[in-house]
C-alpha cells in the first residue's frame, strides 16, 4: 500500500542532496575557472548548473506546496482502474502507473492460483488414508488432515483447544518422538521412525511416523509430517515370517539334499542334508561350482538336464547322477529340480538330491544274485506263482507240485478256475481285477482250492501287479502258502479262548453273587432275630404269632434264593458224599418224565460209570433245571436224549476250563427243541438272564447250575443251533475221597444255657439283636464291632469267655486272622462261625484250624440255642449246619 507524505518526504530529501551535491560541484568548478586559461567553456558549463538547480527547486516547491493530483494517482492504482491510454496517455507518471496495473495484475493472479493451489492441496491430503499434520516447534498442531481426525478419534474443537503431537504417542515413547525432531532439525536422520500411536479413547496401534523442519526467512518455525498406520503390515511380516520360518524349517529338516544354483552353476544355498551327505560345510559349499561336486561319468547328463529346465524345455523330472564327497568317496543321488525366478527375474535351479546309494548296491546286489534266489525260489515251502491277465500259470515252482498234485507240465496253462470252486474263482477275479485296476498289491485269506485228490485245502494267497519294461501290465505274481492246519489251529484257539472269556465273566459274576447272597443273608438276620425275640415273648394264642411264623417262612424262602446264588457263586455245597450218576439220572429224568408226558425221555447209562463226590440235593437241582429249559423249547413236544459216560479229558482240552485233567463222568442232556443263536449262547449261564417272559423265572437257574458245577470241580458247556437243538454237557471229576456224611439233625425247641458270650460282628444291627437274643436264651454277653475291638475285649477277658461267635467277612479284620490271633491267646479258645456265605470256602478253611461249629446267616433262636448248647457242653469239633 502506497504512503503518499512518505513519498513526498523522500523525494525532497533525495532532490535536496541532488542539489547539495552540485552546488558544491559548482562553487569547486567556479573557483577552477578562475584558474582556467579557457574561461568561455567553464562559463557555460556554470550555466547549466545553476539552470538545474533552479528547476529542482521549482520541483520541490510544487511538491511541498501541492502533491494532490500524485496522490489521487496512486490511489486510483492502487483500486486498479487506472487507464493510461485515457487520462494520462502521454504522462511519465502514467507510464509508471501502467506499469504498477501490471505489476498488481500479477500479484492478483499469484494470489487467486495460491488459494487454488492451497485448496488442492487440501483436499489431496483429505483423500489420504494416512495422516498428515503440521506442528509448532513446541509440539502444538497447527493443521491436519480428515484422515487424522478418524485415526485418532479426535475432532476440529479439539484441534481448536490446542492439541500437541507429542501427546498422540505413548508415554513410553514420547521423549524419543521429541528426541527423533530435534535430531531432524540438525538435518539428520533418526534411526527408528516406529512408534506407538496414542487415540483419544486410549486405544493404541503401532504406526510409522516421519517428519521434516519447516523454514520461513532461513527460520525453523515447526513441523509436518506423515502417521502411517503399520498394523497391517507388521501382520504381514509376521505372517511372511512364520511362513518363511515354517518352510524353512521343512527345508532344513528335509531327509534329501537341497540346493539353488544360479545361471552360472553357482550355489547360492544348500542345506544340512547336502553338507552331510557331501562331507562339506556350507561355508565350503556356498558360492562354488556346484559342478566340482559331479563325478566325471555323470557331469554331461546333468548339464544337459540343466540346459534343457534353463531353456524351458521339457526335461526328466528325475535322474541318477554320481557325485563325489569330500573322502573322494562316490554316491549315487536322485536328482529332480526346478526352475524358479528370482525377485530381480534372474533365473534359479532348486534341486532336491536323494542319496540313492544302498538302492543302487541292493540291485546291483540283486542282479549278481539272481540265480541264488532263483535256486532258494524252488526249494521253499511256498508256493511261487505267475500268471497272465487271464489267470493262466506261466510259471509255479516245485512247490505247487506238492501242492496240487499236479506235475508240473500240467500246471502250466491251467486256469484258477481248473482247481477251485465257483465261489472261490469268482472271488479271485474281484480281488486279481482290484489290483490290475489299482496297482496295489492284495492278499486273499482262507481261498479254498480243491487238489488233485479231490481233498480241500485252505491257502493264503498274495499277489501283486507285474509290469513289464516298457510300463505295460502283463500279469500277476505272487506266493501261495497252505495255511490249512494253521486256521484249525486258529479257529480251535478261538474257541478255547471264547471259553475262557466265559470261565472267566462267570467267576468274576459268582464272585459278585456270593457277595449279594451273603449280604441279603445279614439283611434276612435282621429279618429273623427280630421275629424269632418277638416270638420268644409271646403267646402261641396271640393273633400275631401266626403272621410272626409267616415272616419266618419268608425269611427261609429268601434264604433258599440265597443259596442259589451261593450254588453261583461255588459257595454252596453242603453234603457231599459218593454218589451213582447213572442213578441220579435215571431217578430226576423219571420224576420229570412222570409230570411232562409230552417229551419222550431216551437214556443210556454206560455200565462201570466212576463214582463222583457231589451234592446230590444240588446235582438233582441243576439236572431239573436243565430238563425244564428242554421241555421250554420243545412247545409241542419232543425227544430227550440223556447220556452218561466215562471219559479221560487231556490236558490240551481243559485249558480254557481251568480244571485238572484227568477222569470224569460225562451227563449229556440233548433236545429236539428250537435252539438258540450265538448271542443267546453266550449269555446263557448269566444271573438274571432270561429268554421267558415275565414272571415265569428269575434267571438263576442255568447261573446256579453252572456255578453248582464250577464248585464240584466240574464244568458245563452247551451247544446250540436254531431249529436244531440244544446240548448240554456237564463234567465232574472222578475221586478216590472216602464219603463225606454231613448230616443235619433236627431242631425243635430252645435249649437254654449260661456263661459269658463274645458276640462279634461288624453289622450294627445284627450286634443289637445278638446280644438281646444271647440275653434271653440265659448268657452274658461282651460286643465287639470288628476284628480289632473282639482282639482286644479277649485279651482283656481271658480265661472269662467262654464261646466266641465269629463273624467270618469284616473290614479290618476277617474272621480268619481274628481266629489264629485268639488262638495264640488261648489255644483252648471256642470259636463259633457265623456267616452269610455257606460252610464251602474261608469257613471250611477256619474249621480245619480248629473252630467249633459254623452256622449260617439267617438264623433263628432255636438254630442258634442248639448249636451252643452243644458246643458248651460236648465241646466237640465237628461242626453242624442249619438250613
Amino acid at each position: 500500500m502506497f504512503n503518499i507524505h512518505s513519498i513526498k518526504t523522500k523525494l525532497v530529501a533525495v532532490l535536496a542532496v541532488i542539489m547539495g551535491l552540485l552546488l558544491l560541484g559548482q562553487i569547486l568548478f567556479i573557483s577552477s575557472i578562475i584558474k582556467e586559461p579557457n574561461r568561455e567553456t567553464s562559463f557555460i558549463i556554470s550555466a547549466f548548473i545553476f539552470a538545474f538547480i533552479i528547476c529542482a527547486v521549482i520541483i520541490i516547491l510544487i511538491i511541498r506546496v501541492d502533491f494532490k493530483p500524485l496522490k489521487n494517482l496512486l490511489e486510483i492504482i492502487k483500486s486498479g482502474k487506472f487507464q493510461t491510454d485515457k487520462k494520462y496517455p502521454k504522462h511519465e507518471v502514467g507510464q509508471l502507473a501502467k506499469e504498477f496495473n501490471s505489476v498488481y495484475s500479477n500479484l492478483l493472479k499469484a494470489d487467486k492460483e495460491l488459494r487454488e493451489s492451497e485448496a488442492r492441496f487440501r483436499e489431496h491430503t483429505n483423500l489420504l488414508p494416512e495422516s498428515i499434520f503440521e506442528m509448532d516447534l513446541n509440539g502444538r498442531l497447527t493443521f491436519v488432515n480428515e484422515s487424522a481426525y478418524q485415526n485418532f478419534g479426535y475432532t476440529e474443537d479439539d484441534l481448536k483447544k490446542g492439541l500437541n503431537a507429542f501427546e498422540m504417542v505413548i508415554p513410553e515413547e514420547r521423549e524419543r518422538a521429541i528426541g527423533n525432531s530435534l535430531i531432524r532439525l540438525k538435518g539428520e536422520k533418526p534411526e527408528r521412525n516406529e512408534f506407538t500411536a496414542l487415540r483419544k479413547d486410549k486405544s493404541t496401534f503401532p504406526s510409522l511416523i516421519r517428519v521434516a523442519p519447516v523454514m520461513r526467512d532461513g527460520k525453523h518455525i515447526g513441523f509436518r509430517g506423515v502417521v502411517i498406520n503399520i498394523s497391517d503390515r507388521i501382520k504381514a511380516e509376521k505372517i511372511l515370517m512364520d511362513s518363511e520360518d515354517r518352510y524353512r524349517s521343512i527345508v532344513e529338516n528335509s531327509n534329501q539334499g537341497i540346493v539353488v544354483v544360479d545361471e552360472n552353476y553357482r550355489l547360492e544355498y544348500v542345506n544340512d542334508k547336502i553338507c552331510q551327505l557331501l562331507g562339506f560345510t556350507r561355508y565350503e559349499m556356498t558360492g562354488q561350482d556346484f559342478r566340482i561336486y559331479i563325478d566325471q561319468s555323470s557331469r554331461e547328463l546333468v548339464e544337459k538336464n540343466y540346459h534343457l529346465r534353463q531353456s524351458g524345455a521339457t526335461a526328466p523330472g528325475s535322474y541318477e547322477a554320481c557325485l563325489v564327497r569330500k573322502d573322494e568317496a562316490k554316491i549315487f543321488v536322485e536328482i529332480s529340480s526346478t526352475v524358479i525366478l528370482s525377485l530381480t527375474g534372474e533365473k534359479r535351479t532348486v534341486a532336491q538330491i536323494l542319496d540313492i546309494t544302498d538302492r543302487k548296491k541292493a540291485a546291483i546286489a540283486l542282479r549278481e544274485s539272481e540265480t541264488k534266489y532263483r535256486s532258494i525260489l524252488e526249494n521253499i515251502e511256498e508256493v511261487f506263482y505267475e500268471v497272465n491277465l487271464k489267470g493262466d500259470i506261466t510259471f509255479v515252482n516245485d512247490a505247487a507240485v506238492k501242492l496240487l498234485g499236479y506235475p508240473i507240465e500240467n500246471l502250466i496253462g491251467m486256469n484258477n478256475r481248473d482247481y477251485t470252486t465257483p465261489e472261490t474263482a469268482k472271488r479271485m477275479y474281484n480281488v486279481f481285477n482290484r489290483v490290475y485296476q489299482t496297482g496295489e498289491p492284495s492278499k486273499i485269506n482262507d481261498y479254498e482250492i480243491i487238489a488233485k485228490d479231490g481233498s480241500a485245502k485252505l491257502l493264503e494267497l498274495s499277489t501283486f501287479i507285474v509290469i513289464d519294461q516298457d510300463g505295460n501290465k502283463t500279469g500277476f505274481r505272487g506266493l501261495i502258502r497252505d495255511v490249512s492246519e494253521r486256521v484249525r489251529a486258529e479257529n480251535e484257539k478261538k474257541k478255547l479262548e471264547s471259553q475262557f472269556y466265559q470261565a472267566q465273566k462267570m467267576e468274576a459274576i459268582g464272585t459278585l453273587a456270593g457277595g449279594i447272597a451273603h449280604d441279603i443273608n445279614n439283611i434276612l438276620m435282621g429279618i429273623q432275630g427280630n421275629a424269632s425275640i418277638v416270638l420268644m415273648d409271646i403267646d402261641p394264642a396271640d393273633p400275631h404269632y401266626e403272621k410272626l411264623k409267616n415272616i419266618e417262612e419268608y425269611v427261609i424262602s429268601g434264604s433258599n434264593l440265597t443259596k442259589q446264588l451261593l450254588g453261583f457263586a461255588r459257595s454252596g455245597k453242603y453234603h457231599v458224599k459218593a454218589t451213582d450218576l447213572n442213578e441220579l439220572v435215571e431217578k430226576t429224568s423219571g420224576m420229570f418224565g412222570r409230570t411232562k408226558k409230552e417229551i419222550r425221555i431216551n437214556t443210556r447209562f454206560q455200565a462201570g460209570i466212576w463214582a463222583v463226590e457231589v451234592d446230590q440235593s444240588q446235582i438233582e437241582q441243576v439236572l431239573l433245571n436243565i430238563y425244564v429249559n428242554a421241555w421250554q423249547a420243545m412247545p409241542a413236544g419232543g425227544d430227550l436224549y440223556l447220556d452218561v459216560k466215562n471219559i479221560i479229558i487231556e490236558e490240551g482240552y481243559v485249558k480254557s476250563y481251568r480244571i485238572v485233567p484227568g477222569r470224569y463222568v460225562r451227563i449229556s442232556i440233548t433236545d429236539t427243541g428250537v435252539g438258540m443263536d450265538d448271542a443267546i449262547r453266550q449269555r446263557i449261564f448269566d444271573p438274571f438272564f432270561t429268554t421267558k417272559e415275565m414272571g415265569r423265572g428269575t434267571g438263576l437257574g442255568l447261573a446256579s447250575a453252572y456255578g453248582i458245577i464250577k464248585n464240584h470241580g466240574g464244568f458245563i458247556n452247551v451247544y446250540s443251533e436254531i431249529g436244531k437243538g440244544t446240548t448240554f454237557n456237564i463234567y465232574l471229576p472222578v475221586s478216590d475221597k472216602k464219603e463225606i456224611d454231613e448230616t443235619i439233625q433236627p431242631v425243635e425247641k430252645i435249649v437254654k444255657g449260661n456263661g459269658i458270650i463274645l458276640f462279634v460282628d461288624d453289622e450294627d444291627m445284627i450286634i443289637s439283636l445278638g446280644k438281646e437274643i444271647l440275653k434271653k436264651l440265659g448268657y452274658d454277653v461282651l460286643l465287639a464291632n470288628g476284628g480289632r475291638e473282639a482282639l482286644e475285649i479277649y485279651k482283656l477277658n481271658r480265661g472269662k469267655i467262654d464261646l466266641v461267635i465269629l463273624d467270618m467277612i469284616m473290614p479290618d479284620l476277617s474272621g480268619n486272622i481274628v481266629f489264629e490271633k485268639m488262638k495264640e491267646i488261648d489255644p483252648d479258645v471256642k470259636v463259633l462261625l457265623s456267616s452269610g456265605y455257606s460252610v464251602s470256602g474261608q469257613a471250611a478253611e477256619i474249621i480245619k484250624k480248629g473252630c467249633y461249629g459254623f452256622i449260617q446267616k439267617p438264623f433263628n433262636v432255636i438254630q442258634l440255642s442248639k448249636i451252643i448248647d452243644k458246643i458248651m457242653k460236648s465241646g466237640s469239633v465237628c461242626y453242624e449246619t442249619f438250613r
